[in-house]
């Protein structure tokens, strides 16, 4: 959106005193939604959809229980789409060790993780594998 564009929303909330009722879509996620969402990620949740499941019912069960709920476009407590993958994205990239794949399998290794090496491991493969197969034929 344009400065211009928002100069003139910005005018016509003022106007119209809605300014301090739409001040809440810009606040920023809450500390506490952020962490959830982090041990999510370290869990294995990375969809979207079911992000939003798990935040919704911790917002209602343990962050609001037995009071008023929040409206559902406060994004402090109900994040965009955008916003969950934000999230998501810098607990995956905190998790890394480097952003070099040798260095991260190592560490991986040395800690035991040897399982999901073999996975990890197989899947560079096949996507190696398909990428050639892809610059071949094109």
């Amino acid at each position: 959106m344009s400065p211009r564009a928002q100069r003139v929303i910005r005018e016509m909330l003022m106007s119209y005193g809605l300014l301090i009722q739409a001040a809440g879509f810009a606040l920023p996620t809450d500390e506490r939604i952020k962490t959830k969402i982090a041990d999510l990620v370290e869990e294995g949740v990375l969809s979207v959809a079911e992000m939003r499941r798990h935040i919704g019912h911790y917002v209602s069960t343990q962050l609001f229980a037995g009071k008023e709920l929040p409206p559902a476009t406060d994004r402090r407590f109900f994040p965009t789409s955008i916003d969950f993958r934000n999230c998501i994205y810098r607990t995956r990239v905190k998790k890394l060790h480097s952003k070099v794949d040798q260095v991260n399998l190592k560490v991986n290794f040395d800690n035991g993780q040897r399982r999901n090496v073999f996975t990890w491991l197989l899947s560079v493969s096949t996507y190696s594998a398909r990428s050639a197969v892809c610059q071949r034929f094109a």
